[in-house]
């Protein structure tokens, strides 16, 4: 049985499917059965006065559809990890491994790299966001998403990694790849708050 929007005031801090925020007392429209469950609009968005733009809000994922969703962001990385490794080897290498005199070397360059060592990964600042919660959940029970990883951030919040989508040190390649795996995820999850660190090995 569908159920009809009705205007009421606002109870809790929220956000409008239009990027606004809610506040408490405002006045908001509820549709009980919108494709993402039930959304509070806020009373001067255009959706209140056009409920069928709900309706072309994307569905909420399932488990099984965030774990294809998750294997088509490694794909996209690693598309992105090849194309910036192509970029580096055609402009040579830009750093110099020099045995160090501090540590008792004779300060000859031994070697060449095409650019620092570093790791890089996409930092999710608030843990608490439902579609985070699913997110742990899905890359945890390991049957479904092979080599991810979710882990506490090193500056706080949390990590997600998807490994196997570039196999290099290069910090630069790594970040393509983690950057082109965050975009295709919030391509399909807007309210996904997140960004891509790195961090020199």
């Amino acid at each position: 049985m569908t159920k009809a929007p009705y205007e009421t005031k606002a109870r809790f801090h929220s956000k409008c499917p239009c990027g606004a925020k809610i506040v408490p007392g405002q006045d908001i429209t509820i549709y009980p059965d919108a494709p993402r469950g039930r959304k509070a609009v806020c009373g001067q968005c255009e959706l209140s006065a056009s409920p069928e733009k709900l309706a072309g809000l994307p569905p909420k994922l399932t488990d099984t559809g965030l774990a294809t969703l998750l294997e088509k962001a490694r794909q996209a990385g690693t598309v992105a990890a090849k194309e910036q490794l192509t970029k580096l080897e055609s402009s040579g290498p830009q750093w110099n491994i020099v045995n160090d005199k501090t540590f008792g070397g004779d300060g000859k360059v031994v070697g060449q790299m095409l650019d620092v060592c570093g790791f890089a990964s996409i930092h999710i600042p608030n843990g608490r966001a439902g579609i985070v919660r699913q997110l742990k959940r899905v890359i945890e029970t390991k049957q479904l998403v092979k080599r991810a990883y979710f882990h506490k951030g090193y500056y706080g919040g949390f990590g997600l990694s998807l490994f196997d989508m570039t196999n290099r040190q290069e910090m630069s390649v790594n970040e393509a790849a983690e950057q082109a795996a965050l975009d295709t995820l919030k391509a399909a999850i807007p309210e996904l708050k997140a960004h891509v660190t790195t961090r020199i090995d």
